[in-house]
């Protein structure tokens, strides 16, 4: 392939490119798009993170108050959750498992029966092993009756 050959000069009001595309203007194109881009997410995502923190039932405000209007269903018709509803019964479901889960308290006071956190239970037995029980006493067995074995052949007797 020679590349040693006379340029051909492109006749006056021809419509062919003279010239490429500058790959200044690419650069130029690319690092504004992205400048834009890091500005818009700087100023929107702590705005929208604004906005979240509103809805104080989904994150466990205890001086929330629901200014819903609640509406009273007709009888026989089922109950409709929505999303905000089901966030907010998430989250209450979860805040009573973490309670019971990582606090001490009675299961019930009249057996004797406390709740312990997981994480000191877990404690407990990987330093002490496994708690050893008392073998309960062997009760005797219940009383049996002692009951008549049939005759031979099927025949009973008066």
């Amino acid at each position: 392939m020679s590349h040693e050959h006379e340029p051909v000069e492109i006749p006056e009001g021809a419509l062919y490119e003279t010239h490429d595309v500058k790959a200044s203007v690419i650069w130029k194109s690319l690092f504004w798009f992205f400048a834009i881009s890091m500005v818009c997410a700087l100023v929107c995502i702590p705005i929208l993170n604004g906005l979240g923190s509103l809805n104080t039932a989904v994150t466990g405000d205890p001086d929330f108050k629901d200014t819903r209007i609640v509406r009273e269903l007709p009888a026989g018709q089922p109950p409709l959750q929505t999303n905000v509803t089901t966030r907010t019964d998430m989250f209450a479901i979860g805040k009573k498992a973490r309670v019971e889960l990582e606090t001490y308290g009675w299961v019930d006071e009249a057996k004797g029966k406390v709740r312990v956190p997981v994480a000191k239970a877990m404690d407990d037995v990987a330093r002490d092993g496994l708690p050893v029980w008392k073998a309960a006493p062997a009760t005797p067995p219940a009383e049996t009756v002692p009951t008549e074995e049939p005759a031979p052949g099927g025949a009973t007797t008066p």
